[in-house]
């Protein structure tokens, strides 16, 4: 199957890199565009992979830590257009479980930087 698929590439002039392709059954799964694609149970289930959730989480983090300082308005709006375009972009398969995660990631982050800008206010529970 490979070998067909090396020979239909290479009429289109393009080829396989040996270092990224891997072979395996949807059962192991893969990733793929940010996706993780595997079969549990005999369903087909496409959800973020882990990795895109770290990249993502790495990038909100940044820009908090690198906004110390700044207002609200500008941390929200530096935060929107990332958390907005990942989440279009992940919306359309199951992803539920990782929208709650990067939801709790995000709300801890943003808790962490309310209470170091302002110490002395209570929790307002």
């Amino acid at each position: 199957m490979k070998a067909e698929v090396i020979a239909f590439l290479a009429d289109r002039g393009l080829s396989l890199s040996p270092e990224k392709t891997k072979i395996t059954h949807v059962s192991e799964g893969f990733d793929f565009l940010g996706f993780n694609v595997r079969t549990y149970s005999g369903k087909l289930l496409i959800t973020p992979s882990k990795d895109a959730l770290v990249r993502v989480s790495r990038k909100v983090r940044d820009i908090i830590r690198g906004n110390k300082t700044a207002r609200q308005q500008r941390v929200i709006g530096l935060l929107n257009p990332v958390v907005r375009g990942w989440a279009n972009y992940h919306r359309h398969v199951v992803s539920k479980r990782t929208f709650s995660k990067l939801d709790e990631l995000i709300w801890n982050a943003l808790w962490r930087w309310a209470t170091r800008r302002h110490p002395n206010k209570e929790d307002g529970g």
